[in-house]
């Protein structure tokens, strides 16, 4: 009995040993790993509340294909005359990503990026203005949602002049950058301030 105690009572110590236990590291592999998390946060905390970059494509071929670094986008005119529909074919890296059926005869793309996160932004014109913005969001090239944008300047402005996005965590914050805008739905025009449109990354637009 006195032998099957002793040996439960080192048993017992053993596990509170290893219980107990704390894996070592040299100074220079604590630096380390304290530098490696604080920058894995720091990239973190960088993106969340950072801005898309307007961008001005690198090239532009007349046959209607966009190019920035190894990103493309082509628009392609297209219509079915046996369904009378015409339009717009929309290409992002040779892959279609929709087709645009709309009254304006001008669509004029431009590129926001945020590290592997890129906004395209479409706008339609036609000669009695801007009627509004299609908004296409990719992550690391591969296309993720659509979005519609019913603003439009007052005046004939720089589109890195007009509008900003906030790039938050789970969704994007759109921003008017002048005073006044023209919402193109209501046909009213409107204080920056009071325009809030959100697009949650994962769900859609959040008004």
């Amino acid at each position: 009995m006195r032998e099957m105690f002793i040996i439960q009572f080192i048993l017992l110590l053993l596990f509170c040993s290893s219980c107990n236990h704390k894996e070592n590291f040299t100074p220079y592999e604590a630096d380390k790993i304290r530098l490696t998390e604080k920058q894995s946060i720091s990239h973190i905390n960088n993106k969340i509340g950072s801005f898309f970059t307007y961008e001005k494509w690198s090239s532009v071929d007349p046959n209607g294909i966009y190019e920035f670094s190894q990103f493309s986008v082509e628009l392609k005119s297209y219509l079915d005359e046996k369904e009378n529909v015409g339009g717009k074919k929309l290409y992002a890296n040779n892959k279609e990503i929709d087709l645009i059926v709309t009254d304006a005869y001008v669509l004029t793309p431009f590129l926001f990026i945020s590290d592997t996160e890129k906004i395209l932004l479409i706008q339609e014109e036609d000669e009695e203005g801007i009627h509004g913005y299609l908004l296409y969001y990719f992550v690391n090239e591969r296309y993720v949602r659509k979005e519609y944008l019913s603003i439009s300047p007052e005046d004939n402005i720089e589109i890195q002049d007009f509008i900003k996005f906030k790039n938050d965590q789970d969704s994007i914050l759109v921003l008017i950058l002048t005073e006044k805008y023209y919402d193109t739905k209501t046909d009213k025009i409107e204080f920056s301030n009071q325009y809030n449109f959100r697009i949650n990354k994962i769900t859609g637009n959040i008004k």
